[in-house]
């Protein structure tokens, strides 16, 4: 594996992980704050589980568990959605709550990241599943 991979993997996994232990610290580096559940879950989300979806996609190509297919610029940005609803969904937990505004944006991310992947071609079998199978976008078949 590339030096390169592995020092950008360790980074985004440990901004991804100290946002989500620690989502306070945070804007704190920066002078702000986050005094509210809402605040703290926004951070996991996005500081959280944006990182650690783009750790595990670069893992995830270097080494070579996707069956030898490279993931698509769509796939990728379908983990990162579905890594901000995750993030949005740990944080409700941890914090106990969850109010309007974090609902409505956990189940918009996770719906887009769906509609990305079935976009992509990546789902039921017959539609894009295989380990080559690709579609362009206009739905043609490629390999």
């Amino acid at each position: 594996m590339h030096p390169g991979i592995v020092v950008g993997s360790v980074f985004y996994t440990g901004v991804g992980l100290t946002a989500l232990v620690r989502p306070a610290l945070v804007p704190s580096l920066f002078g702000g704050r986050a005094p509210t559940a809402t605040a703290r879950t926004e951070i996991r989300a996005v500081y959280g589980g944006l990182p650690l979806a783009m750790a595990g996609l670069v893992l995830s190509e270097a080494g070579g568990r996707d069956g030898g297919r490279r993931a698509s610029r769509t796939e990728a940005v379908a983990a990162l959605s579905a890594a901000m609803a995750a993030g949005r969904l740990l944080g409700s937990w941890i914090e106990g709550e969850a109010d309007g505004i974090t609902r409505l944006f956990t189940a918009l991310e996770a719906a887009t990241a769906a509609a990305l992947l079935l976009g992509a071609g990546v789902g039921p079998a017959g539609h894009g599943s295989g380990p080559d199978e690709r579609t362009d976008n206009v739905g043609r078949t490629t390999a």
